[in-house]
């Protein structure tokens, strides 16, 4: 019986411990993606996060990258996603490059302007 008791009180404390942890990746994750962002458009479906920050890190630091997936394909992104930059000078840096191509394909880029909520 102590035992059943020690597994229910370890089973709480996984709980508690797991609900903390979502509530505290929820800020970070919000303001790593407050800062200047990009518009990225025309991907490859074979394009992939880590693809997209390597590529982007040459123009200044880049604190997210944010490709959604439909709701019914969690597996491939919808082809188009939004980087974060660290500055607006590294935005500033990327739009004056000029064209970009990333897996043999030239992508689109555009500066991202916030939703507005009214």
């Amino acid at each position: 019986m102590a035992a059943a008791a020690v597994a229910h009180n370890s089973r709480r404390s996984l709980d508690s411990a797991a609900a903390a942890l979502k509530r505290m990746e929820g800020p970070s994750i919000a303001s790593a993606r407050a800062g200047p962002r990009l518009f990225i458009g025309k991907l490859t479906k074979d394009t992939s996060e880590a693809d997209v920050k390597e590529y982007f890190m040459r123009f200044g630091y880049v604190m997210d990258v944010y490709m959604p997936k439909p709701k019914d394909n969690k597996q491939e992104h919808r082809g188009f996603g939004f980087v974060t930059f660290e500055t607006e000078a590294a935005i500033q840096r990327v739009v004056s490059h000029g064209s970009h191509k990333l897996k043999g394909s030239t992508i689109a880029i555009d500066i991202a302007m916030p939703k507005w909520h009214g």
